[in-house]
């Protein structure tokens, strides 16, 4: 029985996922911070969060004092 899949095209898919994987987490880490800092409603946002000391994602997540 022979598959589809040999090893060498499996090794390319690997690499593959491994770059994806990468590229993603550098555009999440370094292009999204970026964009936040060119645009003023969202600098503003993120400075007011970091301000007051609010975890934006444990508001929806979290039954957090702030919240209610």
């Amino acid at each position: 029985m022979e598959t589809t899949n040999s090893s060498s095209s499996r090794f390319v898919a690997y690499v593959k996922c491994v770059v994806y994987l990468t590229l993603s987490l550098g555009f999440l880490m370094f292009v999204v911070p970026i964009l936040y800092e060119l645009n003023p409603t969202l600098r503003h946002s993120v400075r007011e969060q970091q301000k007051y000391e609010i975890e934006a994602g444990s508001i929806y997540y979290t039954e957090v004092p702030i919240s209610f």
